[in-house]
C-alpha cells in the first residue's frame, strides 16, 4: 500500500530523506524556463526486460489495452529525452483504475499505484534519476472525479461511500458554472469537495505525494470542474507548482483559475496555432489571442501545447510538415511554458494513443532535430525572461521578438520580404536563423528586412 492511514506523515517524512531528499519545491518562476514532455506511461517506454503484447497490431486493436510501458522504460529512456534539450516530464496519472483504463484518468485507488507502469521503488528510482539529471517531474492527477464503478462505490478507496459524490445530473448545456462544478463528466462519479471527509483527505493526499515521491509540479486534469476555493487551499498544500486542465469557456474565465492554481493550460494559444497554420485562416487573427492573454496575471506561467491526448494530432488528416515546423516554433518560442506531448517531436499523425516504444530510437529525423535547435535556443537566450513583442503581422505571415530575439511564421508559400522595426535590439548586432546560419541579418537605425520563402518559419538569435 503506498499511503498507510495515521501514521504515514512520519513514514512518508523517513522515506523523503533517505530516497528523495527534502529540498524546497519547484516554484512557479523555477518552472519557467523548463521544456516539458508529457509521457501517457503505458505507450511511451517499455523496459529491455518486458514484451509487449501490442507491437505489430494493428492500432484499433490495442487502442483499449494495456502494452506495458512502464516507469522502468522511461528511466531506460530519458537520454532520449534530454537529448532534445528537455528539463522536465509529465507523467499521466499512476493510480490504479478500473480495468483497460490504461490512459489513468479512471482512479479507483488514491493509495496504490497502477501495478501495470511498475513499484513505488520503480517510481522513486524514475524521479531519483531524473533530479540526479537536472529534470524535474511533474504528475498528472484527477481529482474531480473518479472511475466509473457503476453505483459500486464499495470498489473506490478511499471515497468509498456514496455520500462523498454530487448527486448525479449531466453537464449543461448552457454555461453555468454552478453545474459545472457539481455535475458528472459523462458517467464518472463527481467529487463533493465540499464534504469535510473528501476535502481533508485530498488535501493531505497532496501533500504526501510530495512528501513520498518530491515531484516538482502537477497538473489537474478537468480543472473547469472544480471549484476555485478547494483548487486555491489545494494548491497551498501542494506547495508546487500547479497547472489547471480549463479548456472551456473565454479567456476570462480561464484566467480566473491563475490565482487558485499557478495557471492554466493555454488553449487560447492551441486554438489559433490550429486555426491559423493548419486551417489557413488569416495569420492576422493572431493578435485575437495576443490581446486575449493580457487578461492573465502570469502569461509566462501557462502551460503551452501544440497536440494533447483528447484530440487527433495537428497532423492528422493534414500532413503539412511546413505547417507543422512553424506551429512547433511558435509553441516553444512564445510566453509560457512549453508542453510537448510525446511524439511531438517526431511529426506523428496518428491518434493521440499512438504506440512509441519503435521511435525511441529515431533521433536524426527533421521534427526531432527542429524541435532540438528551439529548445537549445530558448535556453541559451534566456528567452523566458522577456515578454513577447509583436512587430509585424499580415494574412500570411506574423513576426515577434523576446529579448533580442525573433521569430518569423507564415501559412503561405507565398514570397513575402517584410521590414522590421528593430529598435528594441541593439544596433549593429547580427542575428541569424537557427534553422539556416547562413542567413542572417544586421540590426540598423533603419527597418531590417527578412524575406520569408517556401513556408519555412525563421528563428534569429544573437550570433
Amino acid at each position: 500500500m503506498l499511503l498507510n492511514k495515521k501514521i504515514i506523515m512520519v513514514k512518508n517524512l523517513v522515506l523523503a530523506v533517505f530516497l528523495v531528499g527534502i529540498c524546497s519545491a519547484a516554484t512557479t518562476e523555477d518552472w519557467k524556463s523548463r521544456t516539458v514532455y508529457q509521457i501517457l506511461i503505458d505507450r511511451f517506454a517499455i523496459d529491455s526486460e518486458t514484451k509487449s503484447p501490442c507491437p505489430g497490431l494493428p492500432a484499433y486493436k490495442y487502442g483499449s489495452r494495456l502494452c506495458g510501458g512502464n516507469f522502468k522504460g522511461i528511466q531506460e529512456n530519458l537520454d532520449y529525452i534530454q537529448n532534445l534539450g528537455f528539463d522536465a516530464i509529465e507523467l499521466s496519472p499512476i493510480f490504479n483504475n478500473v480495468p483497460h483504463s490504461w490512459q489513468g484518468y479512471n482512479v479507483v485507488d488514491f493509495y496504490n499505484l497502477n501495478p501495470s507502469f511498475g513499484t513505488q521503488q520503480d517510481l522513486l528510482d524514475l524521479i531519483t534519476e531524473c533530479h540526479s539529471r537536472g529534470i524535474y517531474v511533474m504528475l498528472d492527477i484527477v481529482i474531480n472525479n473518479v472511475g466509473n464503478v457503476y453505483g459500486n462505490y464499495q470498489k473506490i478507496s478511499p471515497f468509498n461511500r456514496r455520500e462523498y459524490y454530487h448527486p448525479y445530473c449531466s453537464q449543461p448545456s448552457t454555461w453555468n458554472e454552478t453545474l459545472m462544478e457539481k455535475c458528472w463528466i459523462g458517467e464518472l462519479p463527481d467529487l463533493d469537495h465540499s464534504n469535510s471527509f473528501v476535502r481533508e483527505t485530498l488535501l493531505n493526499w497532496i501533500s504526501e505525494l510530495v512528501y513520498t515521491f518530491g515531484f516538482d509540479g502537477f497538473r489537474v486534469d478537468s480543472a473547469w470542474a472544480i471549484s476555485k476555493d478547494f483548487l486555491s487551499e489545494f494548491s497551498k498544500n501542494a506547495g508546487t507548482y500547479i497547472v489547471g486542465d480549463v479548456g472551456k469557456g473565454d479567456q476570462k474565465f480561464q484566467a480566473s483559475f491563475q490565482g487558485p492554481l499557478s495557471a492554466v493550460s493555454n488553449a487560447g494559444l492551441y486554438y489559433t496555432l490550429r486555426s491559423t497554420l493548419k486551417e489557413g485562416r488569416s495569420m492576422e487573427y493572431s493578435v485575437q489571442y495576443f490581446n486575449s492573454t493580457k487578461v492573465y496575471g502570469d502569461p509566462n506561467a501557462l502551460g503551452n501545447y501544440l497536440d494533447d491526448r483528447m484530440n487527433s494530432r495537428f497532423l492528422y488528416h493534414n500532413n503539412d510538415l511546413d505547417a507543422y515546423k512553424n506551429a512547433l516554433t511558435w509553441v516553444l518560442y512564445d510566453e509560457g511554458i512549453p508542453f510537448i506531448f510525446y511524439g511531438v517531436e517526431q511529426g506523428l499523425n496518428q491518434g493521440p494513443t499512438a504506440l512509441y516504444f519503435s521511435y525511441l530510437s529515431q533521433t536524426n529525423s527533421t521534427t526531432y532535430q527542429i524541435v532540438k535547435q528551439i529548445v537549445k535556443a530558448r535556453k541559451e537566450n534566456s528567452l523566458y525572461y522577456y515578454p513577447r513583442k509583436v512587430l509585424a503581422y499580415g494574412t500570411n505571415y506574423l513576426a515577434m521578438s523576446r529579448g533580442e530575439s525573433l521569430i518569423v511564421l507564415t501559412n503561405s508559400v507565398q514570397e513575402t520580404q517584410l521590414s522590421l522595426d528593430l529598435s528594441g535590439f541593439d544596433e549593429g548586432k547580427t542575428l541569424c536563423n537557427v534553422f539556416d546560419p547562413s542567413e542572417c541579418i544586421q540590426v540598423t537605425k533603419s527597418q531590417s528586412t527578412v524575406l520569408i520563402k517556401n513556408a519555412q518559419p525563421m528563428l534569429f538569435v544573437p550570433k
